[in-house]
């Protein structure tokens, strides 16, 4: 009896004790897996939103078409939905887009072509004159569409978005 614990507790302990001190050696450990790509486009869409999040609270219609390429359609009617709200009066704080889905359809150094499925999930109207009041708005219904995008004077900008 006393040797069958004996032999267990052995077994034991050179299961608990590290590869190096026990005399086994363990299997190597597998390099980390690279990211896939889709996650770095995931990291520029949500900086990007970010900003334009932070341009719509301001009521900037220069720090929105900033994140825009010259040109680009996309802008002048995000622009002109900026300028509406702001001939209302109102401000859209805490802007909120939550990424469903990211496919990479193309991918330079120069440019990013993306299927992506999202939805805001947050934004609060508040009148200019009355920034302390505001009234959330209803969250948005998901929706996919190609995002083109170009690395533009040292940032990625939104040059289109059309259906998918």
């Amino acid at each position: 009896m006393r040797r069958r614990l004996a032999i267990l507790g052995l077994t034991i302990l050179m299961t608990l004790l590290p590869a190096g001190c026990g005399g086994r050696a363990s299997p190597p450990t597998p390099a980390p897996a690279p990211l896939r790509a889709e996650v770095g486009a995931a990291s520029v869409l949500r900086a990007w939103d970010a900003r334009r999040s932070r341009a719509w609270a301001s009521g900037s219609v220069a720090d929105l078409r900033a994140l825009y390429t010259p040109g680009s359609r996309t802008a002048e009617a995000d622009v002109r939905m900026l300028a509406a709200w702001r001939a209302r009066g109102l401000r859209v704080r805490g802007l909120a887009t939550q990424l469903l889905s990211v496919e990479v359809l193309e991918r330079t150094s120069r440019r990013l072509r993306l299927r992506v499925t999202d939805r805001v999930v947050a934004a609060e109207a508040v009148r200019a004159s009355r920034p302390g009041v505001g009234e959330m708005l209803p969250r948005d219904q998901r929706s996919t569409y190609v995002v083109d995008l170009a690395w533009y004077d040292g940032d990625w900008l939104v040059q289109e978005t059309t259906a998918a």
